[in-house]
């Protein structure tokens, strides 16, 4: 084997020790990237469904304050396995953190610009979070006067969200659900057949 065999050998040796290293950073980070979204999402997904399960009345109260000036906050739930609870908070799940859920837009029009900010805990090893702010949506639709009756609320969480140690920049996502009186679906007459 000659010099120049050896230096070009060497030379395609680093070149693919150095694709192969940046490829395993780059999957590593991707990976670490689609961990924070999934938990990101989760939240958001499980945040709507806590609103969904305030009830009805509730929701309406909330609705109908939120352009006053002592507005009611949604009190909902996420999930924090490092949250110890206050002695006050004995209503409060086990391994669960409140916030409070402030509503953003009411019925298309926005009346806060605050976001509800959220710190969701990477694990329970480190102190580690993922920075979060949630954005609420709640637009009551009613339609009394007409069969079928409806009433429901649909609700719109905006989210976003930075990737802790990765990026400094915002990462947005939404999601949505449809809220119904279940109790006003159930007077309703079944129809005669």
């Amino acid at each position: 084997m000659t010099l120049t065999e050896v230096l070009v050998a060497s030379v395609l040796l680093v070149i693919l020790t150095v694709g192969l290293s940046s490829s395993f950073v780059h999957n590593i980070r991707d990976a670490k990237l689609m961990t924070y979204r999934t938990q990101t999402v989760t939240t958001a997904l499980g945040v709507l469904e806590r609103v969904r399960a305030i009830g009805w009345a509730d929701l309406v109260t909330a609705h109908g304050t939120a352009t006053s000036s002592t507005p009611t906050d949604l009190r909902v739930y996420i999930v924090d396995p490092t949250y110890t609870p206050l002695p006050a908070d004995t209503d409060v799940p086990f391994g669960h953190r409140p916030i409070k859920l402030r509503i953003n837009v009411k019925d298309g029009v926005e009346i806060s610009s605050a976001w509800s900010q959220v710190q969701l805990p990477i694990n329970t090893d480190t102190t580690s979070t993922i920075p979060m702010e949630l954005w609420l949506s709640l637009t009551k639709n009613e339609s009394l006067l007409t069969m079928p009756k409806r009433q429901y609320f649909e609700a719109i969480i905006v989210y976003r969200w930075k990737a802790p140690g990765i990026s400094t920049t915002w990462r947005y996502g939404n999601v949505r659900l449809v809220i119904p009186n279940t109790s006003a679906l159930l007077r309703q007459k079944a129809p005669a057949t």
